[in-house]
């Protein structure tokens, strides 16, 4: 990863329980440094955090984190201590 490259980029990325989105086409870039996300309950920051973590698979859409695309290399992502969460219980 380049100095100033986001740390985690995310390109059309959808996920869906059933019929409802979660997350629809979204696109953005995180920044290196600290990062929050707001929203109301409801909005996806939850699903966003599990999908840039390798815990859900987008249907849409590409996710990389650290120069890694989440898809091929969520193992390794978690497995060497790259990006944690501690997301609260559904």
């Amino acid at each position: 990863m380049e100095n100033g490259a986001p740390v985690a980029a995310l390109e059309h990325v959808g996920v869906r329980f059933g019929q409802q989105w979660a997350l629809a086409d979204v696109s953005t870039a995180f920044p290196p440094g600290a990062v929050g996300l707001l929203g109301p309950n409801g909005a996806g920051k939850s699903t966003l955090l599990k999908a840039l973590l390798g815990l859900l698979r987008p249907e849409t859409g590409t996710i990389q984190v650290l120069d890694l695309p989440v898809a091929q290399r969520d193992v390794e992502i978690g497995a060497q201590q790259h990006a944690g969460a501690l997301l609260q219980r559904e």
